[in-house]
């Protein structure tokens, strides 16, 4: 669950700690890009598929697409067909990687023949061209800079890019813990879980509808002491008139809190929650360059089970402006 000591990088800038989609089906290739485009400073999330690559354009974009032509069974020219036909100012740049020669791919593509790396090809010019690309500095589509917010908007589509949104409070049921998320977890979901589904069954008798959200967790002092120590406040929504819960365990106890938010900044993390900590440090980054501090604990939201092939956890945080 929440992994929040953050490591120490030491990375050449780049543009606004932009996260990277790489689309590469090679382990090998897809491996070398990561670390290559990490150590100039990057954020990376690598698949292997053009499918994966286009359920995560599709639900999270990132700031930038890293595309390998050659995918299998014309994945890549599926991919890339997206990403063509999606060039707005908030859409991904994109650097697509070929094996064809030069002069084919400035026929079949023109202009955009700039955006091509034709293997084999340095990694450097790859992290180079996506920071330009980033920059604004290619003529062939709308500047990309610029791309933090000034004021929190109020509402948005997890994202692979930081953001900054306005959250209204929410009732939740919540149950409390201490001790190892991977330990405790066995417990608290089934007590948080029956609670929540048994309101929803004895809505629906009553002819109201009620949608179960993801489940969240507050982490108060994760950063401050061992796994074993750890407080962890576990919520689901609940509707705001609501004024009782049916257990369906005996323990531990379901509650019902109202979670305040306001301003929040928050990011989407893909991967395993042991690999959070660079999200972590992006996002606290991401805090600092847009004029804000932290005013809360550190919050996920499990968009799925621990158990699933890629993960999918919103990390966030309640902030405020900082003062001058």
């Amino acid at each position: 669950m929440a992994q929040v000591n953050s490591p120490s990088h030491s990375h050449e800038s780049c543009p606004l700690a932009a996260t990277v989609l790489v689309v590469e089906d090679d382990p090998g290739l897809r491996k070398m890009l990561r670390f290559s485009l990490e150590a100039a400073g990057f954020s990376v999330a690598a698949v292997g598929t053009g499918a994966e690559g286009l359920a995560i354009l599709a639900t999270a974009p990132p700031h930038a697409v890293v595309l390998d032509l050659s995918l299998p069974s014309s994945q890549g020219d599926a991919v890339l067909r997206w990403l063509r036909g999606h060039q707005n100012r908030d859409a991904p740049v994109w650097v697509a990687i070929s094996a064809l020669d030069p002069a084919e791919v400035s026929r079949q593509y023109g202009p955009m023949q700039k955006r091509f790396l034709v293997k084999p090809f340095d990694p450097w010019k790859l992290a180079q061209l996506l920071k330009t690309l980033l920059a604004g500095n290619i003529g062939d589509s709308p500047a990309k800079g610029g791309r933090l917010m000034a004021a929190p908007r109020t509402a948005a589509r997890p994202s692979l890019r930081p953001q900054l949104l306005e959250m209204p409070p929410q009732k939740m049921a919540v149950v409390y813990s201490k001790g190892d998320p991977y330990v405790v977890g066995e417990r608290v979901f089934p007590a948080l879980y029956g609670a929540v589904y048994g309101l929803k069954f004895a809505l629906k008798k009553q002819g109201v509808e009620m949608k179960v959200g993801p489940p969240r967790a507050r982490w108060p002092n994760a950063h401050l002491a061992p796994k074993e120590e750890w407080t962890g406040i576990w919520g689901m929504p609940i509707p705001e008139e609501v004024t009782a819960l049916t257990p369906k365990v005996p323990e531990p106890e379901v509650n019902i809190e109202r979670w305040e938010y306001g301003a929040v900044a928050q990011v989407l993390h893909l991967g395993p929650y042991g690999d959070e900590g660079p999200t972590v440090e992006r996002l606290h980054r991401f805090i600092a360059e847009t004029g804000y501090e932290i005013a809360g604990p550190h919050e996920e939201e499990y968009l799925t089970t621990p158990r699933a092939t890629l993960p999918k956890t919103i990390i966030r945080y309640a902030v405020r402006k900082r003062s001058t």
